[in-house]
């Protein structure tokens, strides 16, 4: 998969720390995104995920890759609250 646009979400005001979310989306037409869900995040609390869902209505796909309309595919995002810091992805508490 790779990405023609996707917006880059921000990190929410008063977030610490590493935050990610994992979220699938649906394929639509001409590499459109469509029907977004938030799977999980972390922190629990965090609404680092609802900035990915805003921005995924402007997102686009380059058509490879085998993608068709109504295929989903899974990502996962994440972000460091201090733009300074080292920032790497953090593996999902068991749950």
């Amino acid at each position: 998969m790779r990405w023609r646009s996707i917006p880059i979400p921000t990190v929410p005001s008063g977030e610490q720390g590493v935050v990610q979310a994992q979220v699938t989306c649906t394929v639509a037409g001409r590499g459109r995104v469509r029907g977004c869900r938030i799977d999980r995040q972390s922190p629990a609390y965090t609404r680092f995920g609802r900035n990915i869902l805003n921005g995924m209505s402007r997102a686009e796909l380059h058509p490879i890759g085998g993608l068709r309309p109504g295929d989903t595919f899974t990502v996962t995002l994440w972000a460091c609250s201090d733009p300074t810091a080292a920032c790497e992805r953090l593996a999902w508490p068991e749950g």
